[in-house]
């Protein structure tokens, strides 16, 4: 039974290392993918967001030019003539409306893209991550066939028992399937960078970008508590302006006859009422050829309800303002914070390159001690092993740095460029 187990698994392994060796070369007859070309992906979503902030923008240039508002006509018919009035009223909150929400779109187009930028560096990430997986897993199906080929010649000469030459032949089929699903993942991985635009096998570079400390007024938070407090300063100032009523005496000559009226009205749209005697007509709307008129005015905010909404506003607008100055630190602070976490894995990744660097070099040493037949095909795969380990610890270093890149950036507002 041993006999045929040793004569069935070369077979069975030559036909899965052909497999893997054909998945890898296919790979590697692709072009090559760096992290730049991460840096040209837009998705559709944020090609229609880009559409989508350029019309907000159209809609602001148009109504801070005075083009939006209200039109209104009226025409009183009696028995002292017939007027006509047309009102025309810019709207000041619809312009801060126009022009907050293209602010809003355009920050949700920024964040978007740079949203898409850290995506696909993490496809990126991950295809590298996959490919140096395939390569580590190869090398380890090498050393064990390597182990269980010195099992087989030390079962011949009796040094070991069956048992050993089955738990080795158990050990070199786990690295098969290992392999198998490494070649597998790297599939999956292609696909992945594929949907970003990144095709063929990636190349080891150490991509920096920018990034600085900004001034408070270009991080995205805070923009966003001054738009609210923007606002509410307008509703404000629109309360003062029609939360008042005044009162209204006057006295006109008109034809010999003498007329007292006497009118209390607000500027609140349905809030006038006219009294006086004889009230056929409002005073306020009709034009008369008079001799003499005496007006009195007296304006104080009479009504109780717009007194009391007018105060909440106020108290509103006062929470915004102590939230603005309270989060002016909190931002700073958080800006540091993640101006200090970029720099933490740039020295993480510093050093494994260093470590890197070493490897490689003690690697080349091992392949000219094996070419002199000091050192076994073991010990230098095993060298191998070594290099492809500080490579993924460079690669999880860098993808940590990208992450603490994508966090300042979505604080601030930024977007991705490389550092010169």
């Amino acid at each position: 039974m041993t006999a045929r187990h040793n004569i069935c698994l070369p077979k069975a392994l030559i036909i899965r290392r052909w497999l893997c060796a054909c998945l890898v070369s296919l790979t590697l007859a692709l072009p090559a993918c760096e992290p730049l070309d991460a840096l040209h992906y837009l998705s559709p979503v944020t090609s229609s967001l880009a559409q989508q902030a350029t019309q907000a923008k159209a809609v602001w240039e148009t109504t801070r030019k005075g083009i939006s508002g209200v039109v209104g006509a009226n025409r009183v018919n009696d028995a002292w003539g017939s007027t006509v009035g047309v009102n025309w009223q810019i709207q000041p909150l619809n312009t801060l409306d126009a022009y907050q929400s293209w602010e809003t779109n355009t920050e949700g187009y920024r964040k978007a893209l740079c949203a898409d930028i850290y995506h696909a560096l993490q496809a990126y990430s991950t295809l590298r991550e996959a490919e140096l997986g395939v390569k580590a897993a190869e090398v380890h199906r090498q050393m064990s066939a390597l182990a269980k080929a010195d099992m087989a010649r030390k079962q011949t000469v009796g040094t070991v028992t069956a048992l050993d030459v089955a738990v080795q032949d158990a050990a070199c089929e786990t690295d098969i399937q290992l392999a198998q699903q490494a070649a597998l993942r790297l599939e999956l991985a292609q696909r992945q960078a594929d949907s970003f635009g990144l095709h063929g096998v990636t190349v080891e570079t150490g991509v920096r970008f920018q990034t600085a400390a900004v001034p408070i007024e270009q991080m995205a938070l805070w923009k966003q508590s001054r738009r609210e407090l923007l606002r509410q300063q307008l509703l404000v100032r629109e309360d003062k302006r029609t939360q008042h009523m005044w009162l209204e005496l006057g006295l006109t000559t008109i034809s010999n006859d003498t007329q007292l009226s006497a009118k209390l009205s607000s500027r609140t749209q349905g809030a006038a009422v006219t009294i006086g005697y004889p009230s056929l007509y409002d005073p306020s709307t009709l034009v008369y050829t008079s001799n003499t008129t005496l007006t009195l005015s007296l304006n104080y905010p009479l009504d109780p309800i717009g007194r009391a909404a007018l105060h909440l506003a106020e108290a509103t607008q006062h929470t915004l303002q102590t939230r603005i100055e309270q989060q002016q630190q909190e931002l700073l602070l958080k800006q540091q914070q993640a101006l200090l976490q970029i720099q933490l894995f740039q020295t993480t990744q510093g050093g494994a390159e260093r470590q890197l660097a070493l490897a490689r070099q003690q690697y080349q040493q091992q392949q000219v001690q094996f070419a002199g037949g000091f050192i076994s095909q073991q010990a230098l795969l095993q060298g191998q092993i070594h290099v492809f380990d500080m490579q993924q610890a460079v690669l999880v270093a860098w993808k940590q740095y990208t992450g603490a890149v994508y966090d300042f950036l979505t604080l601030t507002d930024g977007v991705w460029e490389v550092s010169k």
